[in-house]
């Protein structure tokens, strides 16, 4: 599902490692995702947030935002396809 919208993951933590795309060293990413009270977004290539969500919440909203773009993705299809 991720290929089809042209989708990037990006892991964020406050300590760098394997995994971790960005380094959150001040703290400021925590506090903004505490403040959406959500561990997932969805960010549109303008910048904008189109979707906060907890984690469990990601592949419905995935699949509504495929269908809002008119993207055809098959039922069976992962929201992590693609995932490293």
């Amino acid at each position: 599902m991720l290929d089809a919208l042209g989708a990037r993951v990006l892991r964020i933590d406050p300590a760098s490692g394997p995994g971790t795309d960005v380094t959150d060293l001040e703290g400021r990413y925590a506090q903004w995702f505490e403040e959406l009270a959500a561990d997932t977004v969805i960010v549109r290539p303008d910048f904008y947030v189109y979707a906060a969500v907890d984690a469990s919440e990601l592949a419905p909203r995935l699949r509504e935002l495929a269908a809002q773009l008119s993207l055809e993705v098959r039922a069976s299809s992962s929201p992590t396809t693609g995932l490293v």
